[in-house]
């Protein structure tokens, strides 16, 4: 069962480093502009009724961290898949925490792209939905 895993882990890292086709930054651009979207959308919703000016400062260098990231997936997929999608989740509901009334909006935007990401990388449903959550 163990070298189960262990060939699936190689498998991953095999779709991952395959030269055929980049399908996860065919749609680099589109994605950014959509973070760009939530990211503006979010701080406008917000400082409509309360002006946060740290939390929006702090909001908006977790959402850079985000695009970096998501900017460099293939070098930090190669090294350790599960680990790039825990630490983007974790950017994703911190950044939704840090703006109270644009939280449904961050997450809703946000969510979906990282899950939409993880089935592009492992291929299964089960396992994307264990990566995400």
């Amino acid at each position: 069962m163990g070298n189960e895993s262990k060939e699936q882990g190689q498998n991953v890292d095999l779709k991952i480093n395959d030269g055929e086709s980049d399908r996860i930054s065919t749609s680099r651009v589109p994605i950014i502009i959509w973070v760009i979207l939530i990211h503006s959308e979010g701080l406008i919703f917000q400082n409509k009724y309360t002006l946060l000016p740290f939390q929006s400062f702090l909001f908006s260098l977790a959402l850079i961290v985000h695009v970096l990231l998501y900017w460099h997936v293939r070098k930090v997929l190669h090294y350790c898949s599960w680990f790039y999608f825990i630490i983007q989740g974790a950017l994703i509901f911190s950044s939704a925490f840090l703006l109270p009334k644009s939280f449904s909006i961050v997450l809703v935007g946000l969510i979906p792209v990282l899950l939409g990401q993880s089935l592009g990388v492992y291929y299964q449903a089960k396992k994307s939905c264990i990566g995400v959550f």
